[in-house]
């Protein structure tokens, strides 16, 4: 039976070359070149060991003995290979070359160049590839037998274009190996390509012929000849210079205006008041002073509700964490300014901290610290003003606890002529805190809390906004700092004596003492040091006319903004008359916001002679008007109304002040 010729793949020749080559494998191996088994003869068995065969020159060895301390052994020697029979049959043919470019792949200049350097490229460096093999191959033990040239089928002809290159490349030699270029598409960005116009669909007008002139100067070289500006166009025929201004912005808001061209007078109505703004400005601060307090920064003008409410959310017991900073942040963190964020932390030590009474009084105080007062709740003056300091530090603020004297609980004024007591400058503490402007102000969270009533009695919590908003050279009338470099006065004066802080009167700016008041003063928020004639006595013996006056707590009040009361209450001076015996009721004038000095309301009376005021020893009251036949509700009665109503109905009124009449 004939032997069948088998088709062999590239890869099937080359593995059994490498077999031949190895040795590895069976005895017989397909031979390269032709697809049937060939029989290799058997390899000759290996040599003997040199120390086997005896060494003896005659027997034709010409090789060195061995060297003494050797194993004997001689170097082994490869056999020869075989010799190889060539096959006459010829090689199988190779499969068809699928094509190496794209036929949806536009040929271009680029494109093709890049074909053919990388084919040459390819081509040698595998070329150069096969010569090196073959050179490592000689001068290594084994060398592959020769390969036998394999008649390929030529490759299909390469894609040539219908229409010629647009521009033949000059480094191109031949016309048959140089690949054609597909038509250049004219573009729109160029008027003219080789020296032809190209139609377009949409082509650009021309340009503006220069001037003869200068384009002559241009082209024989002198470059001092600039080309002619180029006019700009006219303007608009129906805009004038007249109605520009009228006409707006794309003459949209077109107006009648006036023939003429003159634009419109200025509405002066609407023009800004230069007074009233010059009114809300603050006032210069005087030569010398430290911090003047305008009147659009007044502390009693200011309206604190925001942070008073938002103080009063956080109650001690009902506090998630212990943690101070925590709780300085959610006081603080909703107000920007630093004198709302003061003012939150003091309006909570009133709500949450009462004074420790029981060991106040039973001398057992010992010391605590802020974290220890925030959670029981009881603290003496240090207390209050540690924890406020801590809580105010703790949100970047700035205070300091301030130690010394206090006009408090247990204080007694010296008589008139009593010698002055000793300082004892440790019983009371303080805060003092920057606020806008860098301000420092001085408050007491303590005295502020509430007040002690005496051994045996309860605390009474009650709210006392003035230890906040009072100024500091009113503060500084009731407290004397320790340390000389913490009065803070607004009035420039780095301190004051001792001696001039014991016979100042709390309740005066100086050491004139303001008459009698009662209960029912507060009731209308007026300032008892807002009365005048100032002090507690008036004498009769003066000469000329007397002015009574007073008006609210604050200078800048008035009574529709600042006031819980909106109508003003009827206020009479109850005097006894030149005899003493005929009794008078003269009603004071409200004045509505033209306080001199301050701009706020009060009220006013004018005493023709001192004299009709009384006899030296009696009282000169100060009454308001609670009834009036039957109206209970006397708020809002004008002068004129109480006087047509005087004598004919019944009246009755309460005293808010006393002065003493005096020779």
């Amino acid at each position: 039976m004939a032997e069948e010729t088998q088709v062999m793949s590239i890869q099937q020749r080359i593995a059994a070359l490498k077999h031949a080559q190895t040795g590895h494998g069976p005895e017989s191996a397909p031979s390269p070149g032709i697809g049937k088994q060939v029989t290799l003869p058997a390899r000759p068995a290996a040599p003997p060991p040199y120390s086997a065969i005896n060494y003896s020159p005659v027997n034709g060895d010409t090789r060195p003995p061995p060297t003494p301390g050797s194993t004997g052994q001689r170097p082994k020697v490869p056999p020869p290979l075989p010799s190889r029979k060539n096959s006459n049959q010829p090689a199988p043919a190779l499969p068809p070359r699928r094509p190496s470019q794209d036929p949806s792949r536009r040929n271009s200049v680029e494109s093709t160049a890049s074909d053919l350097s990388r084919s040459t490229t390819t081509s040698a460096s595998r070329a150069s590839s096969i010569a090196t093999s073959a050179t490592s191959v000689d001068s290594g033990r084994l060398r592959a037998p020769p390969l036998e040239e394999a008649n390929l089928p030529p490759l299909p002809p390469k894609r040539q274009s219908s229409q010629p290159p647009s521009r033949p490349m000059s480094s191109r030699t031949s016309s048959d190996s140089q690949p054609r270029l597909p038509p250049r598409r004219p573009s729109s960005n160029s008027l003219r390509t080789n020296g032809s116009s190209l139609a377009t669909a949409e082509t650009r007008p021309p340009l503006p012929s220069r001037n003869s002139q200068s384009r002559s100067s241009l082209t024989n070289g002198d470059v001092s000849t600039q080309p002619a500006t180029r006019k700009l166009p006219p303007p608009p025929t129906d805009i004038v210079l007249g109605n520009a201004r009228e006409s707006g912005f794309g003459r949209m808001n077109r107006a009648p205006t006036d023939p003429s061209g003159t634009p419109p007078p200025v509405p002066l109505a609407s023009r800004p008041d230069l007074s009233k703004l010059q009114a809300t400005k603050p006032r210069p601060q005087a030569s010398g002073t430290s911090s003047a307090t305008p009147a659009a920064s007044c502390m009693l003008c200011r309206d604190f509700s925001a942070p008073d409410e938002h103080a009063a959310r956080y109650p001690r017991q009902s506090l998630p964490t212990h943690d101070l900073g925590w709780l300085a942040r959610e006081l603080t963190e909703p107000f920007p300014s630093h004198t709302d964020k003061a003012r939150a932390l003091f309006t909570w030590c009133h709500h949450n901290v009462e004074y420790d009474v029981h060991s106040y009084f039973n001398k057992c105080i010992q010391r605590s610290t802020p974290e220890s007062t925030a959670r029981t709740g009881l603290a003496v003056c240090q207390g209050y003003a540690e924890l406020y300091a801590t809580l105010a530090n703790s949100v970047g603020m700035e205070a300091v606890v301030i130690s010394g004297h206090g006009k408090g609980f247990g204080y007694n004024a010296p008589a008139p002529g009593a010698p002055i007591p000793t300082p004892n400058l440790g019983g009371h503490a303080w805060n003092a805190v920057r606020i806008d402007h860098g301000q420092w102000k001085l408050l007491d969270a303590c005295w502020g809390a509430g007040n002690v009533k005496g051994k045996g009695l309860p605390y009474q919590k009650a709210f006392k906004p003035a230890m906040f908003t009072m100024s500091n050279d009113e503060f500084g009338l009731r407290h004397f700092p320790k340390d000389p470099a913490r009065f803070y006065r607004d009035d420039g004066r780095p301190t004051i004596t001792w001696e001039e802080y014991i016979l100042s009167n709390p309740d005066a700016l100086g050491p004139i003492r303001p008459p009698q008041t009662f209960l029912g003063l507060e009731e209308f928020d007026i300032d008892p040091r807002s009365f005048r004639p100032g002090g507690p006595t008036i004498s009769i013996s003066q000469p000329g006319p007397l002015r009574f006056q007073f008006g609210f707590r604050c200078e800048h009040w008035t009574l529709e903004r600042h006031c819980r009361q909106q109508q003003p209450g009827c206020f009479l001076l109850w005097t006894h008359g030149v005899d003493g015996r005929q009794v008078q009721r003269l009603p004071f004038t409200h004045v509505r916001g033209s306080m001199p000095g301050g701009g706020g309301d009060y009220w006013y009376v004018d005493v023709p002679n001192a004299r009709m005021l009384g006899a030296a020893g009696q009282e000169l009251n100060l009454a308001v008007v609670k009834t009036m036949g039957d109206r209970h509700d006397c708020r809002g009665v004008t002068p004129e109304e109480y006087r047509r109503a005087e004598g004919r109905v019944g009246m009755s009124w309460s005293y808010l002040a006393q002065w003493d009449l005096v020779a």
